[in-house]
């Protein structure tokens, strides 16, 4: 069975409408053919699109309006009561369906854009329309799983994956701070790489920690100072609200390695698609020299790796999904990621998202909603007398660059 992108059987498909079998033999042809996985991504995202645009707002009744329109009710009702016009009684039923089609269709002529409108509107966020069937992610085959190299948000139901890096470097920081005070210039957008900026300092994270033992069994405290550790890692994570989309949730996650030996570990975000619509792993571009380092799963010596997902919820939702991780080939405990509300961010957390907002406004990421005034403000927030001096020369950094780009 061949399908087309104007297949009407993937409308079918996307609200219900096929047969089991019919849905079971599509469901096939999508786990042999990931184009068509694509094609139904799509129309999923123009389904939302639409259903945002011709959507029609709340709307209420002037006083007078209401009045104008009691009025007129009584004088139909006096009318059918009048003995000379019984022809209008019979004609009521008929003629008060025709006159709500004619409101509707008078309502959608003023509201429907026009078609180059609907090409050129910029993308909206999920709304109510119905959510990709969660077999669509059942049928994904293991190399649906979203790359760490894609730099772009993923769709929870049909890429509920995603492997991490446990490998970050921290070259670029200094790049960055070479541009901004010693050349006096901002750097080139493409050369920003956020994941390098982030790595360049330390946090203690105030969410769930989690602690991946060593297989062997012959530590002692005596042995504190040989090449033995009773840990091969530690996960620690803390979920903030995202400061550049108050409706998401920013996910930021360290992973510690041993102090005395490199550790093989592999670290992966399951989403919850019933919480979340889209995720996106911050950083990472594909650029060939970072791509083996980018794949690895060698945590060095001593080494910790933080990284940051910007996680869009679908629904007030709070469980977000897991975080899976092992180390050595020995599953560690996972972490249940569950947003509260009322908890207060870390001082680090808050630092952290300054970092990545910092960072993507400088790569030109997400302008409609990094601004200069956002980073300006997440700065006088963090700022305090009580600065390590690393973070200090981080705002200097800040306040500098907002400086040249306003210049320019």
């Amino acid at each position: 069975m061949k399908y087309t992108p104007e297949d009407p059987r993937l409308t079918r498909y996307l609200l219900g409408e096929l047969s089991p079998k019919e849905a079971e033999a599509f469901e096939d042809a999508m786990a042999k053919n990931p184009q068509l996985r694509i094609d139904l991504v799509n129309l999923h995202d123009t389904q939302n699109f639409l259903g945002t645009h011709l959507s029609l707002p709340e709307t209420k009744l002037q006083p007078a309006q209401r009045q104008q329109i009691l009025h007129t009710a009584r004088s139909i009702s006096q009318a059918l009561d009048m003995p000379s016009v019984p022809r209008l009684r019979s004609l009521l039923p008929y003629l008060l369906p025709l006159s709500a089609a004619a409101v509707f269709v008078l309502v959608v002529s003023i509201k429907r854009p026009k078609a180059k409108e609907l090409l050129t509107a910029p993308a909206m966020a999920q709304t109510s329309a119905p959510a990709l069937p969660a077999t669509v992610a059942a049928v994904a085959p293991p190399q649906a799983k979203s790359s760490i190299l894609e730099n772009r948000s993923a769709l929870a139901r049909v890429q509920p994956s995603l492997d991490l890096p446990v490998q970050v470097g921290v070259a670029n920081y200094d790049l960055i701070k070479q541009s901004v005070h010693q050349e006096q210039r901002l750097p080139e957008p493409a050369s920003v790489r956020l994941e390098e900026i982030l790595n360049s300092f330390s946090y203690r994270l105030n969410g769930v920690t989690a602690i991946a033992r060593s297989a062997s069994s012959s530590w002692h405290p005596d042995n504190r100072d040989a090449s033995i550790s009773p840990l091969n890692a530690t996960l620690s994570t803390e979920l903030i609200t995202c400061p550049w989309k108050p409706s998401s949730t920013l996910l930021i996650l360290s992973l510690k390695g041993n102090a005395k030996n490199p550790v093989e570990a592999k670290l992966t975000y399951l989403a919850n698609p019933d919480s979340v619509s889209r995720y996106q792993l911050l950083g990472f571009n594909p650029i060939p020299d970072q791509v083996a380092a980018a794949s690895s799963t060698q945590l060095a010596r001593d080494a910790t790796s933080t990284l940051a997902i910007e996680i869009e919820t679908s629904n007030a939702g709070t469980e977000l999904g897991l975080l899976q991780w092992s180390t050595e080939g020995k599953l560690a405990p996972s972490i249940s990621l569950s947003r509260k509300a009322d908890a207060e961010p870390s001082d680090d957390a808050r630092f952290a998202a300054l970092v990545c907002t910092y960072s993507q406004w400088l790569a030109g990421e997400q302008p409609t909603v990094i601004d200069a005034d956002l980073v300006a403000g997440l700065a006088r927030e963090i700022d305090s007398s009580s600065l390590p001096k690393d973070r200090e020369a981080f705002l200097r950094l800040v306040d500098r660059s907002l400086y040249l780009a306003e210049k320019k």
